[in-house]
């Protein structure tokens, strides 16, 4: 199977441990900063603000080449039908859940 690792690590790199720089260099994919409120932007790909950076440890891929657009992933539990909805839907997607 071609599977690929990604991590979210909450700090930067020269902040690891030597342990958590092992971690990253095995990753095909690393989201790497602490969110910052006041640099949110919901049209970042997997990130939350502006600080954060995609890199590929791996090389599998070129970050450069991702396009920033609004993403979500929607949940629907069939056996309570609750709703779980992860990113920043705009108005638009939240009208046709309610």
């Amino acid at each position: 199977m071609d599977l690929s690792v990604m991590l979210y690590t909450g700090f930067n790199q020269e902040e690891y441990t030597p342990l958590m720089q092992e971690c990253h260099d095995l990753c095909d994919l690393v989201i790497g900063g602490r969110y910052i409120e006041s640099l949110r932007d919901p049209g970042l790909r997997w990130r939350g603000s502006t600080n954060q950076k995609i890199i590929s440890p791996t090389g599998k891929y070129n970050p450069d080449e991702f396009e920033e657009w609004e993403e979500i992933e929607v949940i629907i539990d069939h056996e309570t039908s609750q709703v779980t909805i992860t990113g920043y839907p705009d108005a638009d997607f939240e009208s046709l859940i309610d």
